[in-house]
């Protein structure tokens, strides 16, 4: 063992200049091997063996500081070592006959540095026969199956083998059974096996067979450090949901560990004081969510949580996670997210759920009618950056200043999650119950690679650093401008995996996508048919609204489109199509930099300017931290596009400049509130026009603006906060005191300079005074329809036409063509509401594409199209539930309420009818196919989805259906039909053993002859299948037989894909 000073100055020499240039060599030779480049320069003809002795070196110095507990030292040197050894041996066109031995080792190094998911991918690489190495890649690889067959075959016959393998495959079957019990003397037995083998390969002077087992007993370490089984128990008392959570995770997703960040998390979590967290994209904040959920259920089993999630392709991300998870706990997750209403059926969902996923907007609609009925124990926030002064950011943050309140009278917390999140303790200050309640690391599962792509006449070289000492020269060649360098360089990068190319503006979203397609074959295409029917829903949808044909061309080829023209419906089921991880590429605008979690191996920035402007660093950063999958990739490419003259000019450099400047993750936005914003704004807008303070307070406490345009134009911006203030001042109880020292926590005061605080302050204390006078002379209902106050008064002034419209519509068939009336007419009301915070269009431009909208037609002008969608599914939909919010918290009307919520739906997805939504929501994704599917709707089928899919189901009478429907059905029945097989049913089952102490046993075979064996194989029992049918319970994960009484076992399964019945 070296000395702890001997070992620094090790570490220190490991990193000189030489060994980094070597270091920078491995990389660059590793690219190029990558991309089969067929002129490889010349590179140190002794690089691979001079690095090799760096890569045990950096090994032993791992294993030395751990031994003093220097552990950031050990796992830096572990991932340098793994890094290096995968960098020589992982081309498999390039390897000797130490690579497959070197693979194991970068992996074996990659997992005791906590570098979990790089050590899964580099194990998949191994392809030697033998066996030793075959059941350290099973392992690595969490191929746990073949793992536990190949443990069968060693171990019900041993003396085939020898000594060394049945010990590695003893120690295998005690982790494997630790993962499912959590049983820690399992390895402590295991590390004393691995030790014996250990001395056993120094007696016999086998370095090879030493280093492998003096890394295994070091993994086995970190299991016990990083397991499920250590961490969870912390959550809570109820262990009964703690081992169902870990059972789930292993059985379904093979996840045994945490995260080094997620463990620094959770310590931060447990404090139950609230937490912000920030770590890049795909380095499971999910997880760090789900452990917070947990203990806030287990903690308080009668409340909820709240989980805001900013888009809807997040949320129905995040519901199907959750609903994965949870469902084995029994915490039921709810649907919320949508248009800006609150229905029956929501107020159903969360009354019978504990778990409430929902956008920002539709959660204001339900905090605003008294929706939340349980205590919230727990507020997710996720994608917590983003507040700022545009109006979506400035509402949210003002929707979280209403929720504090709640959350602190209910004893609940905030848990706010971000990648881009650089003044954290700006957000901790604000949210949680001190300043320490955070944690900021840039650790990743993979690694990053950032670089420019420098496009000359002729050429196009790849920079790796800004001191161009690390390189790819002639990456590209040939005279080719912008978008095809771009398209050609994707198609070299994508022998690592899929490439993103993003785009900043739409329009060239398909130019660059048309730019691959030309150069890929005519032959190529992607499968993308799997266990689920997404596909065949995708063609359909395109066939329906893509009349060009493109967007299905290209997919067919592996390049999807995403930006913000595509219809919503084509949208959504392209991005589920993103999260499958087939695409090899992916052509987008801004659209992908929120709100779609997808990951890829390359990320290319063709520019980072969409007009006027170019994008901030924080959605730069967005974008560029997809690159690296989990378990996909070791590494990840960001590179960026710089236009180059022969000779590097002026501009060339200000490019260079501005492209490392974004590469620098360390230099990001900090998150500003958008109140502080706005009051900033409003004071020096005043201060130009010589107003003092005092003239500031009485213009915003009266609204007397003296007809001066700028401040008229200032007043309208609060608009944006005013139906907030009025929330805030019911939840404080009309008390101007408790109000006075709320304002002192609010985001924007905590933001401002000290010396600002108290103007600020006195600014925002006059507003609040104007809408409390506004709340006692016109009512407190205002609060409930979540509009600005001039809106709201409008609304209420004219409910009485309001009304008259609803019965109207209410007596009528309520077909296609009343429907039509009632938007009219709601429109002609709607473009007189005296706001500007509400979408409106031109009323011939209505009347021109009403029609086609309600009655599922598609619109060809992508503009129109979607103006038309958001004045119908956000405009009217805000409208419609500000007047349902006051029949249902003022007149108590359900029926009324009842009406709104189906004609909201039907505006929302243009259709006719509210059964024509019904169809469309039950997975019938096409208006058309919905609307025709709808007229064969008979009375008696109930208003529930269980009873309309059973008739969808049935339904035979296919003649009388055009051929997209047919498709429609055939794809509700296949999706059933996956749905009944992936339910795996097992028949009950009792052994009887004799004479064992074992408690549990399971079912293995060798041969054709079938055992049960306890958790070692020390007892070993033949069962004839005449006495039990055991053929379809081998080596089901989770399936094994318990001592029930006596002699007598009991079949039971801790595994949720199979039920005992």
């Amino acid at each position: 063992m070296r000395s702890l000073e001997l070992c620094m100055r090790l570490y220190t020499e490991l990193r000189n200049s030489r060994i980094d240039n070597l270091k920078k060599q491995a990389d660059a030779r590793y690219l190029l091997y990558g991309v089969n480049e067929p002129n490889m320069p010349r590179f140190n003809v002794t690089l691979s063996n001079d690095l090799s002795l760096v890569a045990y070196l950096y090994i032993s110095l791992g294993l030395d500081f751990y031994y003093y507990q220097r552990i950031v030292e050990s796992n830096d040197c572990f991932e340098q070592a793994g890094m290096i050894l995968e960098h020589i041996h992982r081309d498999k066109k390039y390897q000797d006959e130490v690579s497959q031995y070197s693979l194991l080792i970068a992996s074996l190094s990659y997992y005791c540095a906590g570098q979990i998911s790089k050590s899964f991918v580099v194990s998949k690489e191994f392809n030697d026969n033998l066996l030793l190495g075959k059941l350290i890649q099973l392992f690595l690889s969490r191929d746990y199956c073949i793992l536990q067959k190949s443990i069968d075959d060693i171990l019900l016959d041993p003396q085939s083998v020898s000594h060394d393998i049945e010990t590695f495959a003893r120690c295998y079957s005690l982790l494997l059974y630790f993962y499912q019990t959590g049983d820690f003397k399992k390895l402590d037995i295991a590390i004393f096996e691995m030790n014996k083998i250990r001395k056993f390969a120094m007696d016999e002077n086998d370095p090879g067979l030493w280093w492998i087992c003096r890394l295994l007993e070091h993994v086995i370490y970190c299991i016990r450090q990083t397991s499920l089984w250590t961490h969870l128990p912390q959550l809570g008392n109820d262990a009964k949901i703690i081992r169902s959570y870990i059972h789930n995770l292993f059985y379904k997703n093979k996840i045994t560990e945490l995260f080094k960040t997620q463990i620094k998390a959770l310590e931060v979590i447990l404090n139950g004081n609230g937490a912000v967290v920030c770590l890049p994209t795909s380095s499971g904040k999910t997880r760090i969510a789900e452990l917070a959920i947990l203990k806030a259920l287990m903690n308080n089993p009668n409340s909820a949580v709240l989980y805001l999630a900013p888009f809807r392709s997040l949320a129905y991300e995040i519901e199907s996670c959750f609903e994965s998870v949870f469902s084995t706990i029994e915490y039921n997750v709810s649907h919320l997210y949508g248009a800006n209403d609150f229905s029956n059926a929501d107020r159903i969902a969360m009354d019978t759920s504990s778990i409430w996923i929902a956008t920002p907007e539709k959660a204001k609609a339900i905090f605003r009618c008294g929706g939340f009925s349980k205590k919230i124990s727990l507020v997710i926030v996720d994608e917590g950056h983003l507040i700022g002064s545009n109006e979506r950011d400035l509402t949210n943050e003002m929707f979280l200043e209403e929720l504090r309140i709640k959350v602190r009278n209910d004893d609940g917390c905030f848990l706010v999650l971000s990648a881009v999140l650089p003044n954290v303790q700006d957000i901790t200050n604000w949210l949680t119950d001190g300043s320490e309640n955070y944690v900021l690391s840039d650790w990743q599962i993979a690694s990053q690679r950032t670089g420019v792509v420098l496009h000359y006449k002729n050429t196009s070289d790849i920079e790796w650093d800004k001191s161009h000492t690390y390189f790819n020269r002639n990456f590209i060649t040939g005279c080719l401008d912008r978008k095809n360098t771009c398209a050609a360089l994707a198609m070299r990068l994508q022998v690592f995996g899929s490439v993103l190319i993003y785009v900043p503006q739409a329009r060239s979203v398909f130019n660059y996508a048309r730019a691959i397609s030309k150069m890929l074959s005519d032959e190529h295409y992607v499968n993308w048919i799997d266990n689920t029917c997404d596909w065949e829903k995708f063609e359909l949808k395109c066939r329906e609204e893509d009349p060009t044909g493109e967007l299905l061309k290209y997919a067919r080829q592996g390049i999807l489109c995403h930006n913000a023209n595509l219809p919503t419906n084509l949208r959504l089921s392209m991005e589920r199509l993103l999260r499958k991880g087939k695409a090899e590429y992916v052509v987008s605008s801004s659209t992908l930099a929120q709100g779609v979690n997808i990951g890829v191996s390359s990320v290319i920035f063709s520019s980072v300017n969409y007009g006027a402007a170019n994008i901030n660093k924080r959605d730069f950063w967005n974008i560029a931290g997809r690159a690296g999958r989990a378990f996909v990739d070791t590494e990840g490419r960001v590179l960026f596009y710089v236009e180059a003259m022969n000779e590097r000019d002026r501009r060339t450099e200000n490019s260079l400049r501005l492209a490392w400047s974004y590469m620098d993750n360390k230099q990001l936005d900090n998150v500003n509130s958008g109140l502080l914003c706005l009051l900033c704004d409003l004071f020096n807008t005043f201060e130009q026009k010589k107003i003092s303070i005092e003239e500031m307070e009485l213009i915003l406490e009266t609204d007397c603006t003296d007809g001066l345009q700028d401040t008229i134009d200032i007043l309208n911006k609060l608009e944006y906060i005013d139906d907030s203030l009025l929330s805030i001042i019911i939840e404080q109880e009309y008390s101007l005191e408790k109000i006075s020292a709320y304002v002192e926590t609010m985001l924007a005061l905590k933001q401002a300079a000290t010396d600002e605080k108290e103007k600020y302050k006195r600014l925002l204390l006059a507003r609040f005074k104007r809408n409390f006078k506004v709340l006692k002379h016109e009512r407190n209902h205002l609060a409930y329809t979540g509009m600005p106050i001039n809106a709201s008064i409008y609304i209420l002034n004219n409910l009485d036409r309001l009304h008259s419209l609803l019965q109207t519509y209410i007596a009528s068939s309520q077909q296609l063509e009343d429907l039509d009336i009632f938007a009219n007419e709601i429109e002609n009301f709607i473009l007189k509401i005296p706001t500007n915070r509400i979408l409106k269009i031109d009323k011939v431009i209505l009347d021109s594409y009403r029609t086609l909208w309600l009655s599922g037609k598609f619109i060809p002008d992508s503009k129109k199209r979607n103006d038309i969608e958001k004045f119908y599914s956000l405009t009217i939909s805000w409208v419609l539930n500000a007047i349902s919010s006051y029949y249902l918290n003022v007149l108590h009307d359900e029926t009324i309420v009842e009406s709104i919520m189906r004609i909201n739906k039907c505006f929302r997805y243009g259709l006719p009818t509210y059964n024509a939504y019904r169809v469309y929501s039950i997975g019938i994704e096409s208006r058309q196919a919905a609307i025709e599917l709808s007229l064969f709707i008979s009375e008696h089928i109930k208003d529930t989805s269980v009873d309309l899919r059973k008739f969808l189901l049935d339904f035979n009478d296919m003649d009388t259906l055009t051929e997209e429907t047919v498709s429609w059905l055939k794809i509700l029945q296949k999706e059933d039909r996956i749905f009944q097989e992936q339910r795996k049913i097992l028949k009950p089952c009792v052994l009887k053993i004799n004479n064992s102490v074992d408690e549990v046993f399971y079912t293995c075979k060798k041969d054709n002859k079938f055992y049960v064996r306890n958790y070692d194989y020390s007892d070993v029992r033949e069962v004839k299948l005449e006495q039990y049918d055991l053929e379809r319970l081998v080596d089901l994960p989770g399936v094994y037989f318990i001592n029930t009484e006596g002699n007598n076992y009991k079949l039971v399964s801790n595994n949720e894909q199979f039920k005992i019945l």
